[in-house]
């Protein structure tokens, strides 16, 4: 495969606090084509194509909307790389094995230090691909190869399309990428088994080919707002578990943990898990029950929801509600 980045824009990208300008950063390069497919998948083919180059001297030459593309996407290209490379930095195979290599001026680095680097690296490439996904989302009409890909069509079919936009409704995430890559089919599961039939298929779609538009009135920007924050939190509540728990290379599952170099940051206990489930459950129960209440009060401005799957025709009560012959008071 032929790689987007050379060495020195592997150097550029990372800055001399991770390699040495005067560093051979080919021994990186051999990891490159991981990153790139990896960057590939989110952003398409179509986005590589438009970007590849063939010599160093053609990006000066770039138009200043595919220069700012480029600048992302090879900034998530060259960290991805930087993270891939991380794992086989410490050793070296020899006669006996791996081994680490120390010398009289120089000694490995503390696996705490190599840890942060581990965990912060995997976090830069994924904002920038964020960067990279925004960019060519919110320009469609420019970077018009992009329009017809497959990759367009996966960034659209949510509600909530980015990491920092799940922050806004789930502040758990921190609005981060790549907690929302974690997540991602966990909302669009959420969307389609939860939100669908609450909202019933005519108001659902409506909502996202207005929201792809751009023409949302004030009353859908705000019921938008409430079906996004009962799918995030209903997203998270399924998710939770495969957060904290995961599944080696060789199928066994482990409990995830982090090591700062300090303090071992230990798994949560079984009750803590617990808690914290059934604080999320609570969250998610509130949010939907606020959904419900927005639906119902506006319905008269939502014909779509009154007249249309989320509602049976000719009755003021709803699908959902249906199964319950009778309120009881407690």
């Amino acid at each position: 495969m032929d790689i987007l980045i050379s060495n020195s824009q592997l150097v550029r990208c990372l800055g001399t606090g991770a390699i040495s300008a005067s560093d051979d950063s080919n021994r990186l390069l051999s990891f490159a084509p991981s990153a790139e497919l990896l960057v590939r998948k989110a952003l398409g083919a179509e986005t590589f194509a438009y970007l590849k180059i063939t010599n160093i001297s053609q990006i000066a030459a770039m138009s200043t909307e595919k220069k700012a593309l480029f600048d992302w996407v090879e900034r998530a290209v060259a960290f991805y790389t930087y993270s891939f490379y991380l794992p086989f930095a410490l050793g070296t195979e020899g006669d006996n094995g791996l081994q680490e290599v120390e010398s009289d001026k120089t000694k490995p680095v503390r696996m705490g230090v190599l840890d942060k680097r581990l965990n912060a690296t995997p976090e830069l490439a994924a904002e920038a691909l964020e960067e990279a996904l925004r960019l060519l989302y919110e320009k469609v009409s420019i970077y018009t190869f992009w329009a017809t890909s497959e990759a367009y069509g996966v960034v659209k079919s949510l509600f909530i399309r980015f990491g920092s936009d799940l922050g806004k409704f789930l502040p758990p995430s921190l609005g981060t990428y790549l907690f929302f890559g974690s997540i991602r089919q966990f909302l669009a599961d959420a969307e389609r088994d939860l939100a669908q039939p609450l909202l019933g298929l005519g108001l659902f779609n409506a909502l996202k080919t207005k929201q792809l538009a751009g023409t949302l009135s004030v009353l859908e920007t705000e019921l938008l707002g409430y079906v996004c924050r009962f799918v995030a939190w209903a997203a998270y509540l399924e998710a939770l578990d495969f957060l904290v728990v995961v599944v080696t290379s060789g199928g066994k599952i482990r409990v995830a943990s982090e090591f700062d170099g300090i303090n071992n940051r230990k798994a949560p206990t079984i009750n803590d898990m617990a808690d914290l489930k059934l604080s999320v459950e609570r969250k998610r129960d509130e949010y939907r029950g606020a959904l419900i209440g927005f639906l119902i009060e506006n319905k008269t401005a939502l014909p779509l929801w009154a007249s249309g799957g989320g509602q049976v025709p000719g009755s003021s009560q709803p699908n959902f509600l249906k199964k319950y012959k009778r309120v009881m008071a407690m």
